[in-house]
């Protein structure tokens, strides 16, 4: 189910790309690096300059990289960035960038100690649905056709799972939506 749903949304992010807004202005594509997943993104700019849509489609390795589990999440983000300021250089232009939007997945909460004494992850994966909240620096590099953007993202929400022992539903505040806002996520693109 996992996969299907990741296939969905990967094919709405590059339909998304050739939409009639997406045709005004650049359009970016490329890999998504952050400790919280790797997975890809694409961006697009308005034709004027003055916003970007930042769409993030990444697998969750909450535990994965410590060893405490082998069970990687899946995790979908979109925000609506307004550029607050800019610099254009001739040969590179960088634009501060800050917006609202929504995050979804199938993936762990936040767990205390990086590694467990019984080398898994105390409680079970489940859905999460937050807003969310992206300020960031991105660099466009025009004799190359690259970018780079590095973003702070919040996502306070909420995370359903089924409890390990007792498979009772449990609704919980999402707490990894606010504990890892200051990781930091490497976007480097490609511009269209």
């Amino acid at each position: 189910m996992k996969g299907s749903v990741a296939i969905s949304l990967a094919i709405a992010v590059l339909l998304s790309m050739n939409g009639p807004g997406a045709a005004a202005g650049e359009r970016y594509l490329g890999a998504y690096n952050s400790l919280k997943g790797l997975g890809l993104s694409a961006a697009f700019k308005s034709a004027d300059g003055t916003a970007m849509t930042f769409v993030n489609l990444y697998a969750d390795m909450f535990g994965v990289f410590s060893g405490r589990t082998g069970d990687v999440g899946i995790a979908a983000s979109c925000t609506r960035d307004y550029v607050i300021a800019y610099a254009d250089f001739g040969y590179s232009y960088l634009a501060l960038h800050a917006g609202p939007g929504v995050f979804a997945g199938y993936v762990h909460d936040y767990e205390r100690h990086f590694f467990s004494s019984e080398g898994q992850t105390y409680k079970k994966m489940g859905f999460v649905a937050a807003l969310s909240g992206n300020i960031g620096l991105t660099a466009d590099f025009f004799n190359h056709r690259m970018s780079v953007d590095i973003s702070l993202c919040v996502n306070p929400g909420v995370h359903i799972r089924k409890d390990r022992e007792s498979d009772a539903l449990l609704l919980a505040l999402y707490k990894r939506g606010l504990y890892y806002c200051l990781t930091p996520q490497l976007c480097l693109y490609y511009r269209f």
